[in-house]
């Protein structure tokens, strides 16, 4: 999942670093790269199947616009969210969190 993510950061902007991060209450994985970023209004759009934007879609790079489908639709299934956040300075970062489950009694 997580390659997924920096194998599309590594594709479009050349950079990926990855930062994991753990409280009591989450587990999180963030992708950062210093690309184009996505603007807020086509977020959503990159998770829907075979949709690249048009930057993405100029490149003879082969691919078909799956991978944020895919892990985000693995993310969900394992009871976790995945958001995209421009960064300051130029860039996204993809964050994968996973909520830890209380041991009740």
């Amino acid at each position: 999942m997580s390659q997924n993510l920096a194998e599309n950061a590594l594709r479009y902007a050349g950079l990926a670093r990855i930062v994991v991060e753990g409280t009591p209450e989450a587990s999180c994985i963030g992708v950062n790269d210093r690309g184009s970023g996505t603007p807020e209004d086509q977020r959503e759009q990159v998770f829907v199947p075979f949709v690249r934007r048009e930057e993405a879609r100029n490149l003879a790079l082969g691919w078909k616009g799956l991978r944020l489908s895919i892990v985000r639709t693995v993310v969900l299934f394992h009871g976790g969210a995945l958001t995209l956040e421009n960064r300051p300075g130029g860039g996204l970062t993809a964050q994968v969190v996973f909520w830890r489950r209380q041991s009740g009694g």
